[in-house]
C-alpha cells in the first residue's frame, strides 16, 4: 500500500485566513454599531431592529417588530411581611399553618402583596404535595408588572407550576393520596 503525505499546515492557514475574515467583519460591525447614535445608519438594514433603552422604557426602530415588549419597570414582591409565614415554612416545616399566615395578605389590594402571598401558598401546598399548588402558580402565570426577585412573577410562576405539576403527576402514579387541599 502505497503511503500518502499530507500537509497537515493547509487546513489550518485556510482556518487562519477565515478566523481573521471572521474578525474583520466583527470589528467592522462593532465599528458601525459604537459610531453611529442615528437609527438610520447603515447598521439599521431593513431587517434590523434597534433598541434602544431608556429611564422609562424602551424604544424600538422600527416600530412593532419585536416579537415581546418587556415591562421594564416591575413593583417587586416586599419581603418585609412574610417573615412570619417563611419561618414557619422554613424552621419548622409547618407548611400548613404557613399558608394561613400567608392567607392573611391573599386578598391584598396592593397587587406586588398579593402576588407574594400567592406565590409562597403555591409553594407550600406544593410542600405538602397537593395539586393545589399547581392551580395556584396557574393563576399566577397571567400576573404582568410584579417581579419575584428580579423575575417576572408570571415567568416565575409558570417555571414553577410545571415542575410542581410533574411532581404532582408522579405521585398519582405511584399512588400516593394527595393531602387535603388548603387553598382558596
Amino acid at each position: 500500500m502505497p503511503w500518502k503525505h499530507s500537509a497537515p499546515w493547509k487546513g489550518r492557514s485556510m482556518h487562519r485566513s477565515g478566523g481573521r475574515r471572521t474578525q474583520r467583519r466583527i470589528a467592522t460591525s462593532r465599528s458601525q454599531l459604537t459610531q453611529s447614535s442615528d437609527v438610520s445608519s447603515p447598521a439599521a438594514t431593513p431587517d434590523a431592529v434597534v433598541v434602544t433603552f431608556q429611564q422609562d422604557g424602551l424604544r424600538d426602530t422600527p416600530a412593532g417588530r419585536l416579537l415581546y415588549y418587556p415591562r421594564c419597570f416591575r413593583s417587586e414582591v416586599p419581603e418585609a411581611q412574610f417573615q412570619e409565614g417563611q419561618k414557619l415554612e422554613f424552621n419548622h416545616r409547618d407548611y400548613a399553618k404557613a399558608i394561613e399566615q400567608f392567607r392573611g395578605f391573599a386578598n391584598s389590594k396592593d397587587l406586588a402583596l398579593r402576588t407574594g402571598a400567592q406565590f409562597r401558598i403555591a409553594r407550600n401546598e406544593r410542600s405538602l404535595g397537593t395539586p393545589a399548588g399547581t392551580r395556584c402558580y396557574e393563576k399566577l402565570i397571567g400576573v404582568d408588572g410584579v417581579s419575584i426577585a428580579g423575575v417576572p412573577a408570571g415567568l416565575a410562576a409558570a417555571r414553577r407550576g410545571a415542575s410542581c405539576s410533574k411532581k404532582w403527576v408522579g405521585r398519582k402514579i405511584l399512588g400516593e393520596k394527595p393531602a387535603p387541599s388548603l387553598i382558596f
